[in-house]
Protein backbone atom coordinates (compact mmCIF):
# COMPACT_ATOMS: atom_id res chain seq x y z
CA UNK A 1 0.00 0.00 0.00
CA UNK A 2 1.34 3.41 -0.84
CA UNK A 3 1.79 6.08 1.76
CA UNK A 4 -1.46 7.87 2.48
CA UNK A 5 0.28 11.24 2.55
CA UNK A 6 1.13 10.94 -1.17
CA UNK A 7 -1.15 13.10 -3.35
CA UNK A 8 -3.75 13.10 -0.62
CA UNK A 9 -6.78 15.26 -0.17
CA UNK A 10 -6.40 15.22 3.62
CA UNK A 11 -9.46 16.19 5.59
CA UNK A 12 -8.71 17.17 9.16
CA UNK A 13 -11.52 18.43 11.32
CA UNK A 14 -11.19 19.61 14.87
CA UNK A 15 -14.11 17.39 15.98
CA UNK A 16 -12.62 14.23 14.47
CA UNK A 17 -10.14 12.17 16.43
CA UNK A 18 -8.95 10.33 13.31
CA UNK A 19 -7.34 11.53 10.12
CA UNK A 20 -9.31 10.93 6.93
CA UNK A 21 -7.25 10.73 3.75
CA UNK A 22 -8.74 10.49 0.25
CA UNK A 23 -6.54 9.36 -2.65
CA UNK A 24 -7.12 8.71 -6.35
CA UNK A 25 -7.27 4.99 -7.08
CA UNK A 26 -3.94 3.71 -8.38
CA UNK A 27 -3.21 0.34 -9.97
CA UNK A 28 -0.63 -0.38 -7.26
CA UNK A 29 -3.17 -0.08 -4.43
CA UNK A 30 -3.74 -3.20 -2.37
CA UNK A 31 -7.52 -3.38 -2.05
CA UNK A 32 -7.69 -6.90 -0.61
CA UNK A 33 -8.40 -5.69 2.94
CA UNK A 34 -11.54 -3.80 1.93
CA UNK A 35 -14.80 -5.46 2.93
CA UNK A 36 -18.23 -3.87 3.26
CA UNK A 37 -21.69 -5.43 3.64
CA UNK A 38 -22.28 -5.45 -0.14
CA UNK A 39 -20.50 -8.15 -2.14
CA UNK A 40 -21.38 -6.23 -5.30
CA UNK A 41 -19.50 -3.15 -4.06
CA UNK A 42 -16.57 -5.21 -2.79
CA UNK A 43 -16.33 -6.85 -6.21
CA UNK A 44 -16.61 -3.52 -8.04
CA UNK A 45 -13.70 -1.99 -6.11
CA UNK A 46 -11.45 -5.04 -6.33
CA UNK A 47 -12.26 -6.07 -9.91
CA UNK A 48 -13.80 -3.28 -11.97
CA UNK A 49 -12.91 0.13 -10.52
CA UNK A 50 -9.40 0.30 -12.00
CA UNK A 51 -10.49 -1.16 -15.36
CA UNK A 52 -13.39 1.32 -15.60
CA UNK A 53 -11.09 4.19 -14.65
CA UNK A 54 -8.60 3.21 -17.37
CA UNK A 55 -11.47 3.03 -19.87
CA UNK A 56 -12.50 6.58 -18.84
CA UNK A 57 -15.86 5.39 -17.48
CA UNK A 58 -15.36 6.82 -13.99
CA UNK A 59 -12.90 8.18 -11.48
CA UNK A 60 -12.56 6.39 -8.14
CA UNK A 61 -11.16 7.75 -4.90
CA UNK A 62 -10.29 5.54 -1.94
CA UNK A 63 -10.67 6.71 1.64
CA UNK A 64 -8.36 5.87 4.52
CA UNK A 65 -8.80 6.49 8.22
CA UNK A 66 -5.59 6.19 10.21
CA UNK A 67 -4.01 4.27 7.35
CA UNK A 68 -6.82 1.70 6.96
CA UNK A 69 -8.94 1.50 3.81
CA UNK A 70 -12.47 2.34 5.01
CA UNK A 71 -14.43 3.42 1.93
CA UNK A 72 -14.47 4.67 -1.64
CA UNK A 73 -16.50 6.61 -4.14
CA UNK A 74 -16.67 6.69 -7.92
CA UNK A 75 -17.83 9.58 -10.08
CA UNK A 76 -19.07 9.24 -13.66
CA UNK A 77 -20.12 11.76 -16.29
CA UNK A 78 -23.82 11.70 -17.05
CA UNK A 79 -26.64 13.80 -18.47
CA UNK A 80 -30.09 14.81 -17.34
CA UNK A 81 -32.60 14.73 -20.16
CA UNK A 82 -35.47 17.20 -20.18
CA UNK A 83 -38.76 16.88 -21.99
CA UNK A 84 -39.77 20.45 -21.30
CA UNK A 85 -38.10 23.26 -19.42
CA UNK A 86 -39.88 23.95 -16.14
CA UNK A 87 -37.32 25.48 -13.80
CA UNK A 88 -34.36 25.38 -16.16
CA UNK A 89 -32.63 27.94 -18.29
CA UNK A 90 -35.12 28.84 -21.00
CA UNK A 91 -32.42 29.86 -23.48
CA UNK A 92 -30.57 26.54 -23.07
CA UNK A 93 -30.90 24.98 -26.51
CA UNK A 94 -30.10 21.37 -25.68
CA UNK A 95 -32.38 18.62 -24.42
CA UNK A 96 -29.74 17.28 -22.03
CA UNK A 97 -27.95 18.99 -19.17
CA UNK A 98 -24.43 17.81 -18.28
CA UNK A 99 -24.19 16.14 -14.86
CA UNK A 100 -21.85 14.21 -12.60
CA UNK A 101 -23.24 11.02 -11.07
CA UNK A 102 -22.03 9.48 -7.85
CA UNK A 103 -21.79 5.99 -9.28
CA UNK A 104 -20.62 4.29 -6.08
CA UNK A 105 -20.38 5.58 -2.53
CA UNK A 106 -19.27 3.30 0.29
CA UNK A 107 -18.61 4.66 3.78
Amino acid sequence: MRKTSEKSENLKHENLENELVILPLDETDDLSSFNCESEELNDFLKTNAWVDQNNLVNRTRICFCNGSLVGFYSLAADTIETKSVIDGIESYQYRKYPAIKIARLVP
